[in-house]
């Protein structure tokens, strides 16, 4: 069962991580063409697609993506703003 919530990250798009401890990953675009891919996996850049959102002429939007502790993870775009929140024990 987790605990509670660490604080959150700012991190960066089309940037490849490696989560220290299982946590949520955010994307938020501020609306116009929305395209955000999440991956995920324990692969060295990650394969696996999570979350995909492709709009056009969208308001404001977000995705998140649960990623498991020493899993690597990427959340690409051009234009979002990218958080990882890690999970409590």
């Amino acid at each position: 069962m987790w605990g509670s919530l660490g604080s959150w990250e700012v991190k960066s798009q089309n940037t490849v991580y490696q989560a220290p401890t299982d946590g949520l990953v955010i994307g938020v675009a501020q609306g116009g063409n929305i395209l955000m891919e999440g991956l995920t996996d324990s692969n060295n850049p990650p394969t696996t697609r999570i979350v995909w959102e492709n709009a056009v002429n969208m308001a404001p939007e977000s995705v998140t993506m649960p990623v498991r502790g020493n899993d690597f993870w990427i959340m690409n775009n051009a234009n979002i703003s990218v958080y990882w929140i890690p999970l409590g024990s």
